[in-house]
């Protein structure tokens, strides 16, 4: 429930106002066995596929429950049973052959260079990963419905209290931040998230079209986040080429692999963050940069 009200938190002010957020979380729900970061990025991926799937506008609707087993899935189920996450919309839905595909890497329906679909595959693998399961329900003209299962945690302990957007001055200021990342999922996440926290930001799907956004932005643009590998040009890259022409300007490298792209002596301005990470932690980080001393 914390994880779902932080994630809308951040919706709400970014979404289209056509598009009406409601949130149903059940009451007294255990807690849920697994790592948070993953499941709010897969939460995040599900809502933001719900408000692509409107463009007119419509219902995007999340709630919280229990269940005793996973769908047609034979077998014990763990003590306690399973928290599901269900992510509803009003949209466009999908006919049976698209809808049996949805969880294959790389398969999409949106246009080129709009998806790449690791999205939904990725939030199969998360599931799959903590012992839980995600299944799709859908009819062309008749919307969609995501439930995702996760198995309760062994021991109940106290649900934390609601994560919520830090204010203001704590976050952004209106400050630009350019984010480049070559999976669309990623970037449309930090960028939802770093402009729910007061930033403006441009996003690039590469390196090379980071570093043309950053010369054309000149000496308005406060920090980059750079994905460490990206087509065309990596981070590592894209850093050098920027940093040749705005040699002071804050950069914060992402990656998901185990090794940092920055070397051990790093150079001033510069942070790692790891992936997965929240909208909320990417925010802390920039601010962090951005306030240490030229």
């Amino acid at each position: 429930n914390a994880l779902a009200r932080d994630a809308l938190a951040l919706l709400r002010r970014t979404i289209d106002p056509r598009v009406e957020v409601r949130f149903a979380p059940a009451a007294d729900l255990p807690p849920a066995a697994a790592e948070p970061v993953e499941v709010q990025q897969v939460l995040m991926n599900l809502c933001l596929n719900a408000r692509d799937a409107m463009p007119d506008g419509g219902v995007l609707a999340v709630e919280t429950g229990r269940a005793a087993a996973l769908p047609d899935r034979p077998g014990p189920a763990p003590a306690g049973g399973f928290v599901r996450l269900t992510v509803t919309d009003t949209g466009v839905g999908m006919p049976e052959d698209v809808r049996a595909r949805v969880f294959e890497p790389f398969f999409t329906t949106k246009d080129v260079g709009a998806g790449t679909g690791l999205g939904l595959a990725v939030a199969y693998g998360v599931a799959a990963a903590h012992g839980g399961a995600v299944t799709c329900a859908s009819e062309s003209g008749r919307g969609t419905r995501f439930d995702f299962y996760l198995p309760c945690a062994a021991a109940p302990a106290p649900e934390p209290a609601a994560a919520t957007p830090p204010p203001a001055p704590d976050g952004g200021l209106g400050e630009l931040v350019l984010v480049a990342d070559d999976e669309p999922a990623v970037r449309e996440l930090a960028k939802v998230g770093l402009g729910a926290h007061g930033f403006r930001v441009l996003a690039a799907a590469d390196g090379a079209e980071a570093v043309e956004m950053a010369r054309r932005a000149g000496a308005e643009l406060r920090a980059a986040v750079l994905d460490a590998t990206m087509p065309r040009m990596s981070g590592r890259e894209a850093f050098e080429a920027i940093r040749a022409f705005a040699p002071a300007l804050p950069v914060l490298f992402a990656s998901g692999y185990d090794a940092a792209p920055l070397p051990p002596d790093p150079p001033p301005r510069t942070a790692f963050l790891p992936k997965p990470y929240t909208p909320t932690q990417l925010a802390a980080a920039v601010r962090r940069l951005l306030d240490e001393p030229a």
